[in-house]
Formats: structure tokens, sequence, C-alpha cells
């Protein structure tokens, strides 16, 4: 990025202009990589679509643990959407914050469902704070 002190050089023009071409360079090498994550990301949603009109019915009733770990797996699609998007860019750093996010999502997931207590899952529905570790 350019700094001008006469206000010639404007920070959007050049992050579209910075995006552009990195997006371009990205695609030319790893456009095959992210093509396959995506696929990837339809796959999971078609999968999911198949069975989720009968969650929370009679046919699969449903626990506050696995309540929770849908919510996170449903949220995760648009943090890596959101990722994809970034790293297309070739904006790495602020990538970083929303995979820590999609990984910590799916530690809460597996615990709430692998823990014989639904504490955890109920304190994380009402929004609460939260602790793995004691």
């Amino acid at each position: 990025m350019r700094y001008s002190a006469s206000g010639t050089v404007h920070l959007s023009q050049q992050f579209r202009e910075h995006t552009a071409t990195n997006r371009q360079l990205i695609e030319s090498v790893y456009g095959p990589d992210l093509e396959r994550v995506e696929r990837t990301l339809d796959l999971q949603h078609r999968m999911a679509s198949q069975v989720h009109w009968m969650l929370d019915t009679g046919l699969a009733p449903r626990t506050d643990a696995e309540r929770s770990a849908f919510a996170l797996f449903h949220k995760n699609f648009f943090s890596f959407l959101g990722v994809l998007t970034l790293l297309r860019g070739g904006l790495f750093g602020p990538a970083r914050p929303l995979l820590r996010h999609v990984f910590e999502s799916q530690v809460v997931a597996k615990f709430c469902l692998l823990s014989e207590d639904e504490s955890l899952a109920i304190k994380w529905l009402s929004g609460d704070v939260i602790y793995l570790w004691s």
C-alpha cells in the first residue's frame, strides 16, 4: 500500500487494484485447490440438505448438544466461504481468525456431542461464556 500526504492515493482504490491482481495470480496457481474446497462445501451442504428436514421431528428428536452442533456446522459454511473470498484476494491475515473460529466451533461441537453432560450445549445455546477446561 502507498501513502500520500496530498490525498491523491485512495486506500479503497489501492485495495481493489491489489486484490484484483492477487486474485488473478492466486487463481492461476491455486485455483483448482480452491475449487476443490468449494466442491467439498457444496457436497456437505447437499448431504445436510437430505436430512435437515427431519431433524427435531418425531423421526429424529434432537438433544441440546445436537442443536448446538448443527448450529455450529451451519454457521461454519459462511465462515468458510468468507475465508475462500479473502484467500482469493490475497488477504491471508484476515482469513486466519475466521479459520480459527471454524476450528474452535468444531471443537465445541464435538465436545458437546461427546459429553454426557449437556450443560455446555445449553450454555452455548443461551449465549453464555463457555470453558472447555476446568
